[in-house]
């Protein structure tokens, strides 16, 4: 059995509100799917743990992988003073096994992808690839920032940081017609 979840639907509940507002704002919100689902809930926050055939989809992204675990961390305060308040934001997500994650313009795929939701840091490890319109890069690890279109790759004892690019044009030196000149 799959099953189906929006994040802000189980965080913050419904309320009673205009069905068409509702279904406006459910365009813009992170739907994950899976076979299993399990939601612990403490007083610090929620974990969901999603196994088998993860697809998650939101705003200009689609993920896939075979387990993913979401951390959302509570707000005490707000809900001390209002039961009904909402329990927080997600704080981090890790996608294990054949993870892929899609984007206009960009792909990659990783063995593990962790995303700090607050700095906007995704890291890639175990044989991270990463491709988009000007080339693929590989290593051990890949850092990448959300808005600022930069990724460092860092090597180990298993894989060295690797770019491929576009064919360079031909810069002129060498053989012309198949000789070299003499002088």
């Amino acid at each position: 059995m799959r099953v189906v979840f929006w994040f802000l639907f189980l965080l913050y509940g419904t309320s009673g509100a205009d069905e068409k507002a509702t279904s406006v704002a459910d365009a813009n919100r992170t739907s994950i799917t899976g076979d299993k689902l399990d939601l612990l809930t403490t007083k610090d926050g929620h974990r969901f743990l999603c196994v088998g055939n993860v697809v998650v989809t939101g705003v200009n992204l689609r993920m896939t992988c075979e387990e993913l675990d979401v951390l959302s961390h509570r707000k005490p305060t707000k809900r001390e003073k209002n039961p009904g308040a909402a329990p927080g934001r997600v704080a981090v997500i890790v996608a294990k096994g054949k993870v892929k994650i899609e984007q206009e313009g960009r792909r990659a795929f990783a063995g593990k992808a962790t995303i700090d939701v607050a700095t906007g840091i995704i890291t890639l490890e175990e044989s991270p690839v990463v491709w988009d319109e000007r080339g693929k890069v590989t290593g051990e690890t890949i850092i990448l920032e959300r808005g600022k279109r930069r990724a460092e790759v860092r090597g180990g004892p298993d894989a060295r940081p690797k770019v491929i690019l576009p064919p360079l044009p031909d810069l002129g030196f060498g053989p012309k017609g198949g000789k070299e000149e003499d002088e």
